[in-house]
């Protein structure tokens, strides 16, 4: 999968699909929310809380091994933590269609 380095999950987690799943579910849970709070901070210009959901965001996705979530995710979080949102908009819709991306693949796996 593209949005989702599977191999690499697996072989993190020796193996086992059953904790796979449940990472995943956990994920597709939290995610909206971290989503929703990257939105927040930079409709409100709010560098700090930008970093700090990048940043919990960035940690969920590379957990998971969910690459293009995790690097979009990591890009807002180094720009936020320079406080330069110049270009947050256009990294943030990055981060929404590779996590729409994410979904579809996993919906369909």
């Amino acid at each position: 999968m593209i949005g989702l380095d599977s191999d690499a999950l697996l072989e993190r987690l020796d193996g086992d699909r059953e904790p796979m799943a449940h990472l995943i579910d956990l994920f597709l849970q939290d995610a909206p929310d971290y989503l929703r709070s990257v939105q927040r901070s930079i409709a409100a210009r709010d560098a700090d809380g930008l970093h700090a959901a990048a940043h919990t965001l960035n940690g969920a996705a590379a957990n998971l091994s969910a690459n293009a979530v995790a690097d979009a995710a990591k890009a807002l979080e180094c720009i936020a933590r320079d406080g330069d949102l110049t270009g947050a908009t256009v990294l943030s819709q990055t981060l929404h269609d590779a996590f729409d991306e994410l979904v579809s693949q996993l919906r369909v796996a």
